[in-house]
């Protein structure tokens, strides 16, 4: 799969915005993931490690699409009722 860059890097809100066939995808530091969904970030690397988190290496750093933190959040949501 190839992304291309086309918002760049947001310095306020720390994110990248890429373009694919599909659409356009915003990726979050694992920090800010680690935020939206109420755990720390090493829950985050164990998560991706064990392949249950698809991140993407970019620029030093692995990046989360929001995807991902939304369907990570309706699983968790689901997991507590």
């Amino acid at each position: 799969m190839c992304y291309y860059v086309t918002e760049g890097y947001d310095m306020k809100d720390n994110t990248v915005t890429v373009e694919t066939k599909e659409g356009y995808i915003t990726f979050l530091t694992l920090a800010q993931a680690a935020r939206e969904l109420g755990v720390v970030r090493m829950t985050l690397f164990r998560w991706y490690k064990k392949g249950q988190l698809f991140t993407i290496p970019f620029g030093g750093r692995r990046w989360v699409p929001f995807s991902e933190v939304e369907r990570l959040q309706r699983e968790r949501k689901d997991d507590n009722k």
